[in-house]
Protein backbone atom coordinates (compact mmCIF):
# COMPACT_ATOMS: atom_id res chain seq x y z
CA UNK A 1 0.00 0.00 0.00
CA UNK A 2 3.12 2.51 0.83
CA UNK A 3 5.03 1.41 -2.48
CA UNK A 4 1.26 2.36 -4.13
CA UNK A 5 0.87 5.73 -2.81
CA UNK A 6 4.84 6.56 -3.35
CA UNK A 7 4.19 5.52 -6.86
CA UNK A 8 1.03 7.66 -7.16
CA UNK A 9 2.57 10.77 -5.53
CA UNK A 10 5.44 10.84 -7.92
CA UNK A 11 2.44 10.31 -10.64
CA UNK A 12 0.97 13.51 -9.54
CA UNK A 13 4.17 15.53 -8.99
CA UNK A 14 4.98 14.95 -12.12
CA UNK A 15 2.00 15.70 -14.03
CA UNK A 16 2.17 18.85 -12.55
CA UNK A 17 5.44 19.65 -13.30
CA UNK A 18 4.58 18.62 -16.54
CA UNK A 19 1.41 20.26 -16.94
CA UNK A 20 2.74 23.99 -15.53
CA UNK A 21 5.15 24.07 -17.94
CA UNK A 22 2.45 23.69 -20.46
CA UNK A 23 0.24 26.08 -18.61
CA UNK A 24 3.22 28.76 -18.43
CA UNK A 25 3.33 28.61 -22.60
CA UNK A 26 -0.48 28.58 -23.18
CA UNK A 27 -0.31 31.53 -21.07
CA UNK A 28 2.27 33.61 -22.63
CA UNK A 29 0.64 32.91 -26.59
CA UNK A 30 -2.53 33.78 -25.35
CA UNK A 31 -1.57 37.74 -25.62
CA UNK A 32 -3.69 38.21 -22.32
CA UNK A 33 -0.83 38.45 -19.47
CA UNK A 34 1.25 35.32 -18.38
CA UNK A 35 1.76 34.43 -15.07
CA UNK A 36 2.93 37.30 -12.82
CA UNK A 37 6.56 35.62 -12.81
CA UNK A 38 6.55 34.09 -16.00
CA UNK A 39 6.02 37.27 -17.39
CA UNK A 40 9.35 38.51 -15.80
CA UNK A 41 11.20 35.56 -17.66
CA UNK A 42 9.56 36.16 -21.04
CA UNK A 43 10.04 40.02 -20.85
CA UNK A 44 13.51 39.04 -19.60
CA UNK A 45 14.12 36.35 -22.39
CA UNK A 46 13.10 39.35 -25.03
CA UNK A 47 15.82 41.41 -23.58
CA UNK A 48 18.93 39.21 -23.60
CA UNK A 49 17.67 36.95 -26.34
CA UNK A 50 17.54 33.82 -24.60
CA UNK A 51 14.67 31.35 -24.41
CA UNK A 52 12.04 31.46 -21.88
CA UNK A 53 13.18 28.36 -20.21
CA UNK A 54 16.27 29.68 -19.15
CA UNK A 55 15.23 33.02 -18.11
CA UNK A 56 13.00 31.15 -15.87
CA UNK A 57 15.77 29.23 -14.38
CA UNK A 58 17.53 31.71 -13.94
CA UNK A 59 14.72 34.02 -11.96
CA UNK A 60 14.24 30.58 -10.12
CA UNK A 61 17.94 30.23 -8.95
CA UNK A 62 17.92 34.14 -7.82
CA UNK A 63 15.07 33.18 -5.47
CA UNK A 64 16.40 29.93 -4.25
CA UNK A 65 19.92 31.54 -3.52
CA UNK A 66 17.50 34.19 -1.35
CA UNK A 67 15.61 31.63 0.39
CA UNK A 68 18.73 29.77 1.34
CA UNK A 69 20.86 32.94 2.52
CA UNK A 70 17.48 33.75 4.58
CA UNK A 71 16.98 30.31 6.36
CA UNK A 72 20.38 29.99 6.34
CA UNK A 73 19.94 26.29 5.28
CA UNK A 74 21.13 24.63 2.37
CA UNK A 75 18.16 21.69 2.64
CA UNK A 76 16.38 24.25 0.18
CA UNK A 77 18.59 22.96 -2.81
CA UNK A 78 15.65 19.99 -2.82
CA UNK A 79 13.92 22.92 -4.86
CA UNK A 80 16.47 22.64 -7.77
CA UNK A 81 14.20 19.65 -8.45
CA UNK A 82 10.99 21.21 -9.46
CA UNK A 83 13.17 23.87 -11.03
CA UNK A 84 14.75 21.38 -13.49
CA UNK A 85 11.09 20.13 -13.79
CA UNK A 86 9.85 23.13 -14.92
CA UNK A 87 12.62 23.61 -17.31
CA UNK A 88 12.47 20.72 -18.90
CA UNK A 89 8.70 20.98 -19.08
CA UNK A 90 8.81 24.40 -20.42
CA UNK A 91 11.42 23.23 -23.16
CA UNK A 92 9.41 20.68 -24.43
CA UNK A 93 6.22 22.61 -24.59
CA UNK A 94 8.04 26.06 -26.01
CA UNK A 95 10.29 24.37 -28.55
CA UNK A 96 9.46 20.95 -29.54
CA UNK A 97 5.39 21.31 -28.95
CA UNK A 98 4.15 24.49 -30.14
CA UNK A 99 7.32 26.24 -31.05
CA UNK A 100 6.23 29.30 -33.38
CA UNK A 101 2.62 28.59 -32.98
CA UNK A 102 0.55 31.62 -31.83
CA UNK A 103 -3.41 31.25 -31.72
CA UNK A 104 -4.35 33.50 -34.92
CA UNK A 105 -7.87 34.81 -32.85
CA UNK A 106 -9.58 36.30 -30.38
CA UNK A 107 -11.41 33.11 -30.00
CA UNK A 108 -7.84 30.65 -29.68
CA UNK A 109 -6.39 33.32 -27.50
CA UNK A 110 -9.37 33.67 -25.18
CA UNK A 111 -9.18 29.23 -25.26
CA UNK A 112 -5.39 29.52 -24.64
CA UNK A 113 -5.86 31.56 -21.24
CA UNK A 114 -8.60 29.98 -20.06
CA UNK A 115 -6.91 26.06 -20.65
CA UNK A 116 -3.47 28.07 -19.24
CA UNK A 117 -5.09 29.22 -16.26
CA UNK A 118 -7.18 25.41 -15.01
CA UNK A 119 -4.08 24.20 -16.14
CA UNK A 120 -1.82 26.18 -14.18
CA UNK A 121 -3.31 26.32 -10.73
CA UNK A 122 -4.23 22.28 -11.24
CA UNK A 123 -0.45 21.75 -12.12
CA UNK A 124 0.53 23.50 -8.89
CA UNK A 125 -1.77 22.33 -6.42
CA UNK A 126 -0.24 18.67 -7.89
CA UNK A 127 3.02 19.45 -7.13
CA UNK A 128 2.12 20.67 -3.37
CA UNK A 129 -0.50 17.97 -3.13
CA UNK A 130 2.03 15.34 -4.23
CA UNK A 131 4.08 16.60 -1.14
CA UNK A 132 6.95 16.20 -2.77
CA UNK A 133 9.68 19.24 -3.16
CA UNK A 134 7.67 22.29 -3.32
CA UNK A 135 8.20 25.67 -5.91
CA UNK A 136 10.48 28.01 -5.35
CA UNK A 137 8.01 30.77 -5.49
CA UNK A 138 6.16 29.18 -2.45
CA UNK A 139 9.12 28.99 -0.49
CA UNK A 140 9.34 32.57 -1.02
CA UNK A 141 6.03 33.33 -0.39
CA UNK A 142 6.70 31.65 3.37
CA UNK A 143 9.70 33.34 3.71
CA UNK A 144 8.32 36.98 3.10
CA UNK A 145 5.30 36.27 5.88
CA UNK A 146 8.47 36.05 8.23
CA UNK A 147 9.91 39.11 7.12
CA UNK A 148 6.62 41.28 6.27
CA UNK A 149 4.88 39.47 9.76
CA UNK A 150 1.84 38.59 7.55
CA UNK A 151 0.45 35.19 8.88
CA UNK A 152 -1.49 35.31 5.44
CA UNK A 153 0.24 32.88 2.87
CA UNK A 154 -2.28 34.17 -0.32
CA UNK A 155 -2.03 37.53 0.83
CA UNK A 156 2.01 38.06 0.58
CA UNK A 157 1.55 35.91 -2.27
CA UNK A 158 -0.72 38.64 -3.71
CA UNK A 159 2.10 41.27 -2.68
CA UNK A 160 5.00 39.02 -4.59
CA UNK A 161 3.20 38.84 -7.41
CA UNK A 162 2.05 42.37 -8.10
CA UNK A 163 5.66 43.45 -7.22
CA UNK A 164 6.59 40.68 -10.00
CA UNK A 165 4.34 42.24 -12.36
CA UNK A 166 6.17 46.01 -11.55
CA UNK A 167 9.61 43.88 -12.44
CA UNK A 168 8.05 42.28 -15.41
CA UNK A 169 6.66 45.93 -16.79
CA UNK A 170 10.19 47.75 -16.21
CA UNK A 171 12.25 44.78 -17.56
CA UNK A 172 9.69 45.01 -20.72
CA UNK A 173 10.25 48.78 -21.47
CA UNK A 174 13.84 48.23 -20.95
CA UNK A 175 13.66 45.92 -23.95
CA UNK A 176 11.52 48.21 -25.94
CA UNK A 177 8.45 45.76 -25.83
CA UNK A 178 6.53 47.97 -23.64
CA UNK A 179 4.49 45.67 -21.33
CA UNK A 180 5.28 42.54 -23.15
CA UNK A 181 3.26 39.95 -21.57
CA UNK A 182 2.31 41.71 -19.09
CA UNK A 183 -0.99 42.37 -19.82
CA UNK A 184 -5.20 41.92 -17.43
CA UNK A 185 -4.73 38.20 -17.33
CA UNK A 186 -1.86 39.29 -15.03
CA UNK A 187 -3.55 41.51 -12.98
CA UNK A 188 -6.03 38.83 -12.72
CA UNK A 189 -4.40 35.73 -11.82
CA UNK A 190 -2.45 37.81 -9.50
CA UNK A 191 -5.79 37.89 -7.03
CA UNK A 192 -7.70 34.15 -8.44
CA UNK A 193 -4.60 32.01 -8.69
CA UNK A 194 -4.23 31.60 -4.61
CA UNK A 195 -8.00 30.51 -4.52
CA UNK A 196 -8.04 28.59 -7.80
CA UNK A 197 -4.91 26.28 -5.83
CA UNK A 198 -7.07 25.71 -3.01
CA UNK A 199 -10.13 24.65 -5.18
CA UNK A 200 -7.67 22.22 -7.05
CA UNK A 201 -6.07 20.59 -3.79
CA UNK A 202 -9.35 20.50 -2.25
CA UNK A 203 -10.74 18.00 -4.41
CA UNK A 204 -6.79 16.54 -4.84
CA UNK A 205 -6.82 15.94 -1.09
CA UNK A 206 -10.38 13.46 -1.75
CA UNK A 207 -8.50 11.65 -4.51
CA UNK A 208 -5.66 10.71 -3.26
CA UNK A 209 -7.05 10.38 0.39
CA UNK A 210 -5.02 12.85 2.20
CA UNK A 211 -6.13 14.56 5.17
CA UNK A 212 -6.64 18.34 4.66
CA UNK A 213 -4.09 20.77 6.77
Amino acid sequence: MKKSKTIINIFVYALGIFMTGLAINLLIRSSFGAGAWDAVAENFSQLVHIELAYASAFFSLIILTFVIIYNKNIKFLITLIPIVGIFLSIYFWDIIVLNTYFPPNFLLKSLFFVVGLVSLTFGLAAIVSSTYPAMVYDELTIAMMKILKINSFFKTRIIIEMTAVIIGTIIGFIAGIGFGVVGLGTLLMAFVIGPMISFHMMWLSKVLKQKRV
